[in-house]
């Protein structure tokens, strides 16, 4: 894949690409003020090796000057991808002073046509060479077909040796959605960048740039087809790792919004998961309560089964939130995701599903959920006139065999409605086709980069039966 004809490639010192910025791209009206956007004119130009020495005062500051360059037109493009998106948005903009750092993060939501090829990727962790099979393979569907969508589940940077030209031509990519990672944060950066790479963080306005950037991409993308439905509208949540527990999408599902920013700071449970719970006696509000006597009590009631689904959903929901944020801690949920928020951790992004038997619980690297509380958290993003029918996923780079054999509550192995994506032992490539506004009748493949000899490809593995939610 190539910026203008140019092709990112690995051992240049600096990689000067020269031209504009492709400007059929949409443009915006008013990009806010505090963004410092300059011209789509300037040159692009990308830190590739270690080996320009900063020893020269004058090489130093002339390496500070393109890595400027360099940081702005990143910012200049990726605000373009989204430029659509956000100068419909001014109001909530102004609310955080036209700067997403202040938010916490914001959801994003698109409706593809009929017939829409979905072709998802997740952790590319700066590997170059495996973001261009990407696109490669990708320009190859859409030579076959126009509707395709491109959707990278994060983590494009650390570990690798190419952080900042896999972001950047990540975003080149026509049509691309790019959601947040875990690893699109300054923290994990200090952490697991490449020292290559790490050279950009010798100028402050990089620094200062870069966590915009990041601030950019959307903590989950809910993707729907446009085919004409009776209710409910059914979605797909595409993210990195999880969700934020205390999230109730069901109003910004049934809305006209495309976004929905996440600013509030409080961990507390929505409304009308508060109102559904006011079923119960407060009794068995409690974390030893057994099921059965709830649905016992809530049938000779004469709830509806869907009612007592939900009832029974938002119980579990709160029931995680009062439970002890790890084994034998006095910490409640609660209190250990809130101490996450404040200090601008993104719990969802890192968060983990565990294996059935296992309790919810916060470790050292991120939330661990149980499948019980994610089963419990799709169903409550339900109502009359929208439905959410699972997850779309990365983070965890677990093995297929692992992926298969994830047993669950409600549903079987095969049935639970999530897919985790790894490139552990093979670069893989999911392939969703829309058809129709049934999830259920969509159509998954997995593809896997071919390791034949004289092959560069991605090549259908098998076909895949996703038990979405029901």
């Amino acid at each position: 894949m190539s910026l203008n004809g140019v092709t990112f490639e690995k051992g240049l010192s600096f990689l000067n690409l020269g031209n504009e910025i492709d400007d059929t791209l949409p443009p915006f009206e008013e990009p806010p003020k505090h963004f410092g956007i300059v011209s789509s004119s300037s040159p692009l130009v990308c830190i590739m090796s270690k080996e320009e020495s900063l020893e020269n005062k004058k090489k130093a500051k002339e390496t500070e000057r393109k890595i400027e360059r360099f940081t702005s037109q990143m910012f200049d493009y990726f605000f373009f991808l989204n430029s659509n998106f956000f100068k419909n948005y001014s109001r909530e903009m102004s609310l955080i002073g036209n700067d997403l750092t202040k938010c916490y993060g914001y959801y994003k939501k698109v409706e593809v046509p009929d017939e829409t090829t979905l072709v998802i990727h997740a952790d590319f962790h700066g590997n170059l060479s495996s973001l261009q099979h990407y696109a490669a393979f990708v320009d190859q569907m859409r030579a076959c077909s126009s509707k395709i969508k491109p959707i990278i589940l994060g983590d494009l940077v650390d570990r690798g040796t190419d952080s900042w030209a896999t972001l950047l031509e990540a975003g080149t990519i026509p049509g691309v959605e790019i959601i947040r990672g875990n690893h699109e944060n300054l923290a994990m950066n200090k952490v697991f960048l490449d020292p290559e790479d790490e050279l950009c963080f010798s100028s402050d306005f990089f620094y200062t740039c870069i966590e915009k950037v990041y601030s950019l991409l959307p903590m989950g993308l809910f993707v729907s087809s446009g085919s004409a439905s009776t209710a409910p509208k059914e979605y797909l949540l595409c993210t990195h790792g999880a969700f934020e527990t205390d999230s109730d999408f069901v109003s910004f599902l049934e809305s006209s919004d495309n976004l929905s920013f996440f600013s509030k700071k409080t961990i507390e449970l929505s409304s009308r998961i508060q109102e559904l719970l006011q079923a119960l006696p407060p009794s068995f509000i409690a974390l030893d309560v057994d099921p059965d006597l709830v649905l016992e009590y809530l049938e000779n009631r004469q709830y509806s089964s869907q009612e007592i689904r939900m009832i029974c959903a938002a119980l579990q929901v709160d029931l995680f939130m009062r439970s002890p944020s790890f084994p034998g801690s006095s910490e409640i949920m609660q209190e250990g995701l809130q101490k996450d928020r404040n200090t601008g951790d993104h719990s969802s992004l890192c968060g983990r599903i565990l294996p059935s038997t296992k309790d919810d619980f916060i470790g050292e690297n991120g939330l661990h959920l149980s499948q019980r509380t994610v089963l419990a958290f799709l169903i409550l993003q339900s109502s009359e006139k929208v439905s959410l029918k699972g997850l779309l996923r990365g983070h965890e780079h677990v093995s297929e065999d692992f992926k298969c054999t994830l047993p669950a509550y409600t549903l079987s192995a095969s049935e639970f409605p999530f897919l985790a994506l790894s490139e552990k032992t093979k670069d893989s490539v999911l392939v969703l086709k829309v058809k129709g506004p049934k999830i259920a009748q969509w159509e998954s493949e997995r593809w896997v980069l071919s390791e034949a000899i004289g092959s560069s490809g991605f090549v259908k593995d098998k076909s895949l039966n996703i038990g979405w939610l029901s």
